[in-house]
């Protein structure tokens, strides 16, 4: 974590304009790269979704993530909205 950690610093300093650290999937770690280098960030949810990593999207946006992305969560949350009738 502490080497993800510098280079995402590193990125930042090197004029990055987003920084994704894909090895993070439990709330402290998030929080500590939230905490660590500031926003945008962007997160890629782990298998199972943004659900199983405890923390909502308004958790991860307070830490400074601006991109999340997350396919498992839509395509439950488009099954449950959408129906048959509704697709073209």
């Amino acid at each position: 974590m502490d080497d993800a950690l510098r280079r995402g610093e590193a990125y930042r300093k090197a004029g990055a304009d987003v920084v994704l650290l894909s090895m993070a999937h439990k709330p402290e770690q998030l929080r500590a790269i939230g905490e660590r280098l500031g926003g945008p960030l962007m997160y890629l949810a782990p298998r199972g979704g943004l659900a199983g990593t405890g923390m909502t999207l308004k958790d991860l946006g307070a830490l400074g993530f601006k991109i999340v992305a997350d396919p498992q969560t839509l395509a439950v949350e488009r099954a449950t909205v959408e129906k048959p009738s509704d697709r073209a």
